[in-house]
């Protein structure tokens, strides 16, 4: 899978930034220190994988990996590469950016919101290519899996969640009334 990504250098920091609102990936499934390395991948000290809002009132979250692939909070430089790379590829035109850094829900713990979401009816936005496309749950787009062949436009139900990772089929399951 090929993924697309910017090289940054802030404050003395190498950064790679990647856009997960625009591109399917797993976070959790990255090589974060094969890239890591100076020699024989990319080369960078600090990986900043932008995705969607965990939080009211933020328009990105914002996850900061070391080189070893564990989740460090903000360092210094990082928001800064964030809120340039938002900008000059145009996925937000206000002027001023909210962004949440760290904190992000666990592989196994369930969010308030993504639990309700569960049973609900989603509108497939992008062909899902190798198990991942892009859906629209109550206005905003997701990254989401599927074992099953969807296309754009199709109607998708959510069947659960890891994380903030959806997974989706094509007929409904479980009990919601959506």
């Amino acid at each position: 899978m090929l993924l697309k990504f910017i090289k940054m250098r802030s404050l003395g920091h190498d950064f790679v930034v990647m856009d997960l609102l625009t591109q399917a990936a797993r976070a959790h499934h990255m090589p974060v220190s094969q890239w890591a390395d100076m020699r024989t991948g990319i080369g960078f000290t600090y990986l900043l994988l932008i995705e969607q809002p965990l939080r009211p009132n933020t328009d990105f979250s914002l996850r900061v990996l070391d080189a070893q692939g564990h989740e460090v909070g903000n360092i210094s430089g990082a928001v800064a590469c964030a809120t340039r790379y938002v900008i000059d590829r145009g996925l937000t035109g206000q002027s001023r950016i909210k962004f949440f850094v760290g904190g992000t829900i666990k592989k196994n713990q369930q969010s308030d919101f993504l639990q309700e979401a569960i049973g609900q009816r989603v509108k497939v936005v992008t062909s899902f290519n190798q198990g991942a496309g892009r859906v629209e749950l109550n206005g905003v787009q997701w990254t989401a899996y599927s074992e099953e062949v969807l296309s754009q436009g199709d109607t998708a139900w959510i069947t659960h969640n890891e994380g903030i990772e959806l997974y989706v089929a094509s007929k409904k399951t479980g009990s919601s009334s959506n």
